[in-house]
């Protein structure tokens, strides 16, 4: 009676197709995650600087957005975190699921500070870069408050 199985050698030739397979996959899925991880942070500030606006408009009180690019993070300055109450809102860009950085932030002058007045508007316009693996993202914000991300260029 004869065994049906696969040779020792069936298994090589299997194994080394599907490591050229990962070798030619593999760079193409580390440029994707870049892009992602830019375009997710950008997103993420969009979001965040809308709702401090909307914060600011809300109580009609001043709210101020502090960008801290040496420490890729940014605060909402006197909010509080939603999970950690007695925690300032605080979002660190290093950390997953980012893993992006801050290139740098225009307009806000050397403190690198939006504050929104009781209607919403920002101190000055400005725009806001970050970065993932090669990839940059631009956040601009205008003098009505209005925010947008441009396309996220990369290699």
């Amino acid at each position: 009676m004869s065994r049906k199985a696969f040779t020792f050698v069936e298994l090589l030739i299997v194994l080394m197709l599907m490591g050229i397979l990962a070798a030619v996959a593999a760079p193409k899925f580390v440029a994707s995650m870049s892009r992602y991880r830019t375009e997710s942070a950008a997103k993420r500030i969009v979001a965040d600087l809308q709702y401090a606006r909307q914060l600011a408009r809300s109580k009609s009180a001043s709210v101020t957005f502090n960008f801290e690019p040496e420490l890729d993070r940014y605060i909402l300055m006197n909010v509080a975190d939603i999970d950690h109450p007695q925690e300032e809102f605080s979002v660190t860009l290093t950390e997953s699921p980012y893993v992006a950085q801050i290139v740098s932030v225009t307009g806000y002058g050397a403190n690198n500070r939006v504050v929104f007045d009781f209607y919403g508007r920002p101190n000055a316009a400005g725009s806001v870069v970050v970065a993932s693996g090669g990839y940059q993202a631009t956040i601009t914000i205008t003098e009505s408050g209005q925010t947008t991300v441009s396309g996220v260029v990369g290699p």
